[in-house]
């Protein structure tokens, strides 16, 4: 069972992972950003929450996980998702999920309730290729100007420069709080309806300039809303590389997205289906 909302995840989840840089105190937004992008090639791992609530669908997510990335090339996300709706038969659907980029590939295997029988699981492997995802990224994330989903630099850029407008900055209590209003044109951008978004909000550890949680919403409700806590910051000659690694088991089944996507008519190279 595959939503519209999907493909916004990965993008959500890649554009908060930041490394700490010695932050000199300055009421400059465009410095704050700045120091946001310029460290995200850095390796990192920390915990995340996520909430959706789409009240023109009528649905809302909330998923949980945690992230570890060495570069924007390697990485590997484990996450559980809950979504609830009216339309679902069950009324909600729940998933867990884990995502690993092994630098040529992105391999993700998807485990859900069953859409009708109770008590049931099914689990889908899908992979697609890396550079796919750098030529389609911004149909697939859903940010214009984006080329590449995973290149988080390009993309805290485009979104500040682009579609946040009015920003607002002040530091206290050691967190560096940036808010502002968000383009029609971002809205435009979304690869889903039934949501409102006006205004953006972001908190930033003073000391490190790590982000702790980023929303979107309007003044008065966040209707997205991500949170970031426990971060490390790792020596990448430390990292196993087993973790960014993956293998289905013999004869799995396994959806090549390339392939899909080239029947789509969104890429021009791919293969079907195939038994590993």
């Amino acid at each position: 069972m595959h939503h519209r909302f999907a493909p916004i995840f990965p993008a959500l989840f890649l554009l908060v992972g930041s490394f700490p840089l010695f932050a000199q105190e300055t009421n400059d937004v465009a410095v704050w950003v700045e120091k946001m992008a310029e460290c995200t090639s850095q390796p990192v791992s920390y915990d995340f929450s996520l909430k959706f609530d789409m009240e023109g669908m009528g649905m809302s997510v909330a998923s949980s996980g945690s992230i570890l990335m060495q570069d924007k090339r390697h990485l590997r996300m484990t996450s559980q998702t809950t979504v609830k709706a009216a339309q679902m038969p069950t009324g909600e659907q729940n998933m867990k999920q884990e995502m690993i980029m092994d630098g040529a590939t992105m391999w993700t295997v998807t485990t859900m309730d069953h859409p009708v029988n109770r008590g049931e699981k099914i689990t889908s492997i899908s992979r697609m290729t890396i550079e796919l995802m750098e030529k389609v990224g911004a149909q697939a994330t859903g940010l214009p100007g984006v080329s590449n989903s995973t290149d988080m630099a390009s993309q805290i850029r485009t979104m500040f420069e682009q579609f946040y407008t009015d920003c607002e900055l002040s530091i206290s209590n050691g967190l560096v709080k940036i808010s502002g209003n968000i383009s029609e044109e971002f809205m435009d951008s979304l690869p889903m309806g039934g949501l409102e978004l006006s205004r953006f909000k972001a908190e930033l550890d003073e000391k490190t300039a790590f982000p702790l949680q980023i929303a979107m919403g309007t003044d008065k409700k966040d209707f997205i809303k991500m949170s970031m806590s426990n971060p490390k910051f790792l020596d990448p000659k430390k990292i196993d590389q087993d973790l960014f690694r993956y293998t289905p088991d013999p004869g799995a089944s396994v959806m090549d997205m390339d392939a899909m996507l080239q029947s789509m008519g969104k890429a021009e190279e791919g293969s079907s289906e195939s038994e590993l």
